[in-house]
């Protein structure tokens, strides 16, 4: 398997399979009302908007050949979640590609890149219901608070990891798979 950067081609399958997983994470509490163009058009302005919003905004993927089996999005946080945070804005992973580790060398990468930056934080939002949950707890991370989204359907769950904690285990996981 390979990771790399994504192209906006490329990026128009990370939206492809982060839509496939909306529905999974919604866990049936709300319907899956995403359009790819739209997302497609949403992130790609986002990727291409960083500079001017001094930001880091990075996209990449992890691929079985030509097939994204996995994608990552991030940024810096927003101030009022942490003054010096990274955030995982998007982890997905294609459910015939789980347990190989791919969401840990996504996450270890861009906490790599991240380094210069000098961040002490990583947030993720996830909703409560998500089977991502469960990663989350796993990787140490501590929910700092829950917010309703979606009209109040959806409960999500804000986790906190301290970066170098999180860098450290993710690197010491893969040194040891």
């Amino acid at each position: 398997m390979e990771l790399k950067k994504l192209s906006d081609e490329q990026l128009k399958s990370a939206v492809k399979l982060k839509i496939d997983s909306w529905t999974e994470e919604l866990a049936g509490v709300a319907e899956n009302d995403l359009n790819v163009e739209e997302e497609y058009q949403f992130w790609l302005t986002w990727s291409q908007t960083a500079e001017e919003h001094h930001d880091v905004r990075l996209l990449y993927g992890m691929f079985d050949q030509e097939t994204l089996t996995g994608a990552i999005f991030t940024s810096f946080a927003e101030t009022y979640d942490h003054p010096n945070a990274i955030e995982i804005n998007g982890l997905w992973v294609d459910n015939h590609y789980r347990n190989q580790h791919i969401s840990t060398r996504l996450l270890y990468h861009v906490l790599k890149c991240y380094q210069p930056h000098q961040k002490d934080v990583v947030i993720v939002y996830n909703h409560r219901l998500s089977p991502s949950q469960g990663y989350y707890y796993h990787l140490g991370g501590k929910v700092i608070r829950s917010e309703y989204q979606m009209d109040g359907k959806l409960l999500v769950d804000v986790f906190l990891f301290d970066a170098k904690e999180l860098f450290d285990y993710l690197k010491n996981k893969l040194e040891n798979q």
